[in-house]
């Protein structure tokens, strides 16, 4: 036998006794596929197409999973391929569309959502997603003035989920946590299983070293993000369920722990409410520890991922209620932060925005017992990328977030509020903006004192940062009167008891005139005079100065605006006033 004809035989010998192998490979990443270890199933499918192009079905398998990972630019030209090919399928042509999306081509990205209509027309999602490419443009940021932070601690891994704790900052990554014995890799990213580290915040952009959370993380299991109430004795965290589901899957359950000293927490159970068929995840628990706000794929969900509710009863919690269409919709909503005073944040695949998962907040109005339109944040915290986890401290000006924008996976950024929100023109389909606004200012009758207000509203953890009240019985003679007079002494002298018996409050002076007093400038003037003068008497009467602020706002922000409608004397008369606003709890 010659030298050629035996290369082609050793040829023809390898071809018989590698393709057995090579079925089985593939077999092997369609397991993982299927059981979601992406990690392990990318390198066989890269391996595959490398060697047979023409691998339609694992092509797609290939770029769906660089999708769930959060790798769009991978993404990108394997679903170019497959949405030329006759066999695309819906899915393929719907991802496309979304992927696209993520990378900021509204203009293609729509084109593909209507191939995709054309052929799924009774699929809602895919009518979300359309309406969401054409209303990015007209979004505009709902913070006027925001910095954003690079986290310090942020890495090659996923860093997320961050929430504000005593002076840490706690969050979630699948960062190596080196050597353990019997440590396993996740099989969906190929890293470690997420844990909670935490870091000591020593100013706005610094931080100590991170840290494991002690007592919660478990060896080769998922924990996710914590979630503390106000008085830091109790934390809320999702975790795998020890039981598998009827599908084999160790879903994600709802666990709380206790301890009195916020530390060394003991006895976490179980939420009596999770059931290992269905993931509960992402708690938010609000600060009087009465209402748990968690997501959930339950079947009687609107569609994808919902947000849900139960409250503190005195026979534990109550049964999860489904937040309903206005907040979810039939994509996905996700990673809820409730403030305490009705806001509610939180992350959706479905209201328009930018791409991925976008920022929102709503409203809850109790006069009428209903969640407000969500409003998208806008940028910079949406980007068109994967924005998600918003959290805020106790100021209400610092925050933190998560976004996959940076190109590594998810990291934290760190933001500073330096103006106040923005809110939406009110008009039937955003009645909250009416209450949240009427709400913010807190006009009181004769009867009750506005300190003892404050002090009832704290007291139930319903004080929020920027909440203004007018001080009863201050009247200026005259717009040059230059000292506090006789009978408002008496109210002032109040006010710095109580401050000084309250040492946690920071107050703005807010001074106001009436419209018809003159030029705005002037106007400006005077009433920033009178600020400084009441905040003169408070230092006198033992007031640090630290814990006082001075605004003069002229007649910029009136009760009602008498220049445009009718105002009876008495209305007319109160948009002249002296205003706390509540800066610092």
């Amino acid at each position: 036998m010659n030298v050629t004809n035996f290369k082609l035989l050793f040829f023809a010998l390898s071809i018989c006794i590698d393709s057995p192998l090579y079925s089985q490979d593939i077999d092997k990443a369609n397991h993982f596929y299927q059981v979601g270890a992406y990690s392990k199933a990318i390198p066989i499918y890269e391996k595959a197409i490398a060697q047979k192009p023409d691998l339609t079905a694992i092509k797609s398998k290939l770029a769906n999973a660089y999708r769930i990972l959060n790798q769009p630019q991978k993404a990108v030209p394997l679903y170019a391929q497959l949405v030329e090919n006759e066999a695309v399928t819906s899915k393929d042509v719907l991802h496309y569309g979304e992927t696209l999306m993520s990378k900021g081509d509204y203009e293609l990205a729509k084109k593909y959502f209507q191939r995709y209509q054309q052929i799924i027309p009774e699929d809602a999602h895919v009518s979300l997603l359309l309406a969401a490419c054409d209303k990015v443009n007209l979004i505009p940021p709902y913070y006027k003035e925001i910095e954003l932070i690079d986290f310090q601690h942020n890495t090659n891994a996923d860093e997320n989920a961050p929430f504000f704790y005593k002076e840490w900052l706690v969050y979630a990554s699948d960062r190596d946590r080196g050597f353990e014995l019997l440590k396993v890799p996740n099989g969906t990213t190929g890293r470690d299983y997420i844990n909670i580290y935490y870091a000591e915040q020593w100013d706005e952009s610094s931080f100590g070293s991170a840290e494991l959370f002690p007592k919660v993380n478990e060896l080769n299991k998922n924990t996710g993000n914590l979630t503390f109430t106000k008085a830091g004795e109790d934390i809320f965290f999702c975790r795998n369920s020890l039981i598998p589901s009827k599908t084999g899957h160790y879903n994600m359950q709802l666990y709380t722990a206790n301890a009195k000293d916020g530390l060394n927490w003991q006895h976490a159970k179980l939420l009596s409410f999770c059931t290992p068929d269905n993931n509960y995840l992402y708690p938010s628990v609000s600060p009087d520890g009465k209402m748990l706000f968690f997501i959930a794929d339950k079947a009687q969900g609107l569609g994808g991922m919902d947000i849900y509710v139960s409250r503190k009863t005195k026979k534990g919690w109550s049964r999860p209620e489904n937040l309903g269409n206005l907040i979810n919709t039939a994509a996905h909503e996700a990673f809820p932060f409730y403030t305490g005073q009705g806001d509610l944040y939180f992350a959706s695949k479905g209201h328009a925005g930018f791409g991925g998962f976008d920022m929102f907040v709503s409203h809850y109005d109790s006069t009428i017992n209903k969640w407000g339109k969500p409003v998208n944040l806008g940028l910079p915290l949406n980007s068109s990328y994967d924005d998600h986890t918003f959290c805020l401290d106790s100021t209400g000006f610092n925050g933190a977030f998560t976004s996959s924008r940076a190109g590594r996976g998810d990291d934290i950024f760190l933001f500073k509020i330096k103006q106040a929100p923005r809110y939406p023109k009110p008009d039937d389909s955003t009645r909250y903006t009416i209450a949240r606004l009427d709400a913010n200012v807190t006009v009181l009758k004769p009867q009750r004192s506005y300190l003892q207000h404050i002090t009832d509203l704290a007291d139930s953890n319903l004080l929020r940062i920027n909440q203004r009240f007018v001080m009863d019985n201050i009247v200026f003679d005259s717009l040059t009167q230059s000292t506090i007079s006789t009978s408002m002494k008496p109210t002032f002298e109040k006010l710095a008891a109580f401050l000084k018996e309250n040492p946690r409050f920071v107050m703005e002076i807010g001074s106001h005139l009436g419209q018809n007093e003159g030029e705005k400038g002037l106007c400006k003037k005077i009433t920033l005079e009178r600020a400084e003068l009441i905040i003169a008497f408070l230092l006198e009467q033992g007031v640090p100065p630290n814990r006082l602020k001075a605004k003069g706002y002229g007649t910029l922000q009136p009760f009602k605006n008498c220049l445009e409608m009718d105002c009876t004397p008495i209305e007319a008369a109160a948009n002249e006033r002296i205003e706390l606003k509540i800066k610092g709890l």
